[in-house]
């Protein structure tokens, strides 16, 4: 191969490359909004780059990609990266997600909807934006939920011993005594099912 034919050879591996960066890079920002406005243009194109480079990427769909990229991302030490990519991969997977099954409920029981994720923070991602962040370091549990009236995600941010209470009825319905505003407005919310 003459010098010529190897110039052109690498000018079309390099066109193609340049292509698929691009690309990645379109599907994944309009998922990882957040992530990609947090980490500016110039960081987001070289993580993207690395992503592509070193990430064993096999899947067979658009949302396959995704799953990978948030893996991806998971085993970075930011904080507040794992924090921002956990929030809106939960936002996609929740809103792709099929319908599961609703459990049976007897008298008085109450159970979470199946569609929902119960997630902590160490930043409030969900409330602020990023460089306000760094100066509210500590836990937020969040109850994000797909309502399954409208097919939004909802959610609603829930102090730690509501948090644990959310785990439990997560797992198995368990029996509603008394009135709490907290479970109303989550039942009006769509994020609680309860018997009628």
């Amino acid at each position: 191969m003459n010098c010529a034919e190897l110039q052109r050879t690498l000018f079309n591996k390099m066109k193609r490359d340049v292509h698929l960066l691009k690309k990645v890079s379109e599907i994944l920002t309009g998922t990882f909004n957040l992530t990609h406005q947090y980490l500016g243009r110039a960081k987001w194109d070289e993580l993207i780059f690395d992503f592509i480079r070193n990430d064993k990427y096999s899947g067979h769909s658009i949302f396959d990609i995704h799953l990978s990229f948030y893996r991806y991302l998971s085993r970075k030490r930011d904080n507040l990266l794992k924090d921002l990519i956990l929030f809106e991969y939960s936002i996609i997977e929740l809103f792709y997600l099929n319908d599961l099954p609703k459990p049976s409920l007897e008298p008085h029981f109450i159970a979470l909807i199946p569609e929902h994720r119960l997630l902590t923070f160490t930043y409030p991602i969900y409330k602020f934006k990023t460089d306000e962040l760094f100066q509210q370091k500590g836990t937020y549990h969040l109850y994000l939920f797909r309502n399954p009236s409208t097919f939004t995600i909802e959610m609603v941010e829930v102090s730690s011993r509501y948090f644990n209470f959310l785990k439990k009825i997560s797992k198995s319905p368990v029996i509603h005594k008394g009135r709490s505003a907290f479970l109303n407005n989550l039942y009006q919310q769509g994020g609680l099912l309860k018997w009628t």
